[in-house]
């Protein structure tokens, strides 16, 4: 197995959905159905976050393949919706008669067309398939936070309330580039599959994820790609690449912060 494809997964083994409730969106979609309606009706021109989560398999000639959202990163394939875009991933389209678009595990979307969006796999065959993803429609407020992976404990300017839930969504890459194999040391924030550092601010969890703590003194735990939290502490939110050093990388990290939501 490649090390894109164990970065991949691992990603998204940590990365829980919820669902905000100012969309009053939430649904699992079947890998093996063909253009899923969400019945989320998009308005053009209008900013919203759609979120995915969860793996599947594929097992076309017994390969029992699992990919992410993300889809298996090579375009080799012209019999599949959208050939642009990676085998597998998610993919979407508003309207029946729509334009398909990458959606892989999610970001901020907006388009000049208004809109049914139906949801499927980037796949040829569906039937074969195996597995679930989990869907989410934001069109509430967040706090957008950009930092360096070079900065250690960064001050994120964001207050945290203790017992609040909120949702966190990192996206971004950055590069430890300790050798010159610069291919080798390039994270998202979900980090490296790899846990046997013990010279990290939080051992036990992936080389090169985002962490965070509450409070210059507050303990830190994992962020990764993101996921739902229920904020256990009242201090201001600090955070860092979970690295030994830090000089040596290189690339940004974004943080987006959703509040107000309803868990179900």
């Amino acid at each position: 197995m490649s090390k894109t494809k164990c970065y991949s997964i691992i990603a998204f083994w940590f990365f829980i959905l919820t669902i905000p409730s100012f969309s009053q969106i939430e649904l699992t979609y079947d890998t093996t159905q063909d253009w899923y309606n969400t019945g989320y009706r998009y308005t053009a021109n209008k900013k919203i976050y759609i979120l995915c989560s969860g793996v599947h398999v594929d097992d076309t000639n017994l390969n029992n393949i699992v990919y992410s959202p993300s889809g298996w990163p090579f375009y080799n394939k012209t019999d599949i919706p959208l050939p642009s875009a990676p085998e597998n991933s998610l993919i979407g389209k508003l309207g029946s008669n729509g334009k398909p678009f990458y959606i892989g595990t999610g970001g901020r979307f907006i388009s000049t067309e208004s809109g049914l969006l139906y949801v499927r796999v980037n796949d040829q065959i569906l039937s074969n398939n195996r597995g679930k993803l989990l869907v989410g429609i934001f069109d509430g407020r967040s706090t957008e936070i950009i930092f360096n992976s070079t900065d250690d404990w960064y001050n994120t300017g964001y207050n945290c309330v203790h017992g609040k839930e909120v949702f966190l969504y990192a996206t971004g890459a950055h590069d430890d580039d300790r050798t010159l194999e610069w291919w080798a040391y390039y994270f998202t924030p979900a980090g490296r599959n790899l846990i046997e550092f013990k010279n990290v601010p939080l051992p036990g969890v992936p080389e090169n994820s985002l962490i965070g703590k509450i409070g210059q003194n507050g303990k830190p735990f994992y962020i990764g790609n993101g996921g739902r939290i229920i904020l256990p502490n009242s201090g201001r939110l600090y955070i860092r690449i979970n690295d030994q050093s830090l000089y040596n990388n290189v690339g940004l990290i974004i943080l987006n912060i959703f509040e107000d939501f309803i868990s179900r």
